[in-house]
């Protein structure tokens, strides 16, 4: 069990696949230049030195969402979840994809994270690639690529 959730969790997050001594708003900017608008909205800690950062809604579905309904990308930009700004620009330890098989799944649409910096990223991990035209948010867009190559990557484990 263990070797299948790491084999489903490379797959899944290798769209940024920083190395260790990156940051992963440093690795998308040195990859090809994201196109996220973000919004600052409320302190993510108590101290006072971390925001929650959203896509402003009105940009969403350009951003993240162009290849779903309006109703939906609407739905998402008002339930997204925050990212802490310090989890962005924190470095990310010891790159598990140096030891472990990784899949990806590229995005060619995408425009958080522009194909190219996911092909980069990905070759660069040795993963196995699949392409498919989607925004970034394939898992609601496209659920059947993202299944099949979860599914190939767990099925690669014996």
């Amino acid at each position: 069990m263990k070797r299948i959730i790491l084999a489903l969790t490379a797959a899944i997050l290798l769209a940024l696949a920083p190395l260790g001594t990156a940051t992963a708003t440093a690795e998308a900017r040195s990859t090809a230049k994201p196109t996220i608008v973000f919004v600052h909205g409320t302190f993510a800690d108590s101290s006072g030195t971390d925001y929650d950062v959203y896509i402003k809604p009105d940009s969403f579905r350009a951003v993240f969402a162009a290849d779903l309904p309006a109703n939906t990308a609407a739905l998402m930009a008002a339930t997204q979840r925050p990212l802490s700004m310090t989890a962005n620009n924190e470095q990310s330890g010891e790159s598990a994809w140096k030891t472990l098989p990784s899949w990806a799944l590229i995005t060619l649409d995408d425009r958080a994270i522009p194909a190219a910096g996911q092909r980069f990223m990905a070759e660069r991990a040795h993963a196995r690639i699949r392409t498919v035209h989607s925004s970034h948010a394939v898992m609601v867009s496209h659920p059947d690529a993202v299944v099949s190559i979860v599914l190939v990557a767990a099925g690669s484990l014996g």
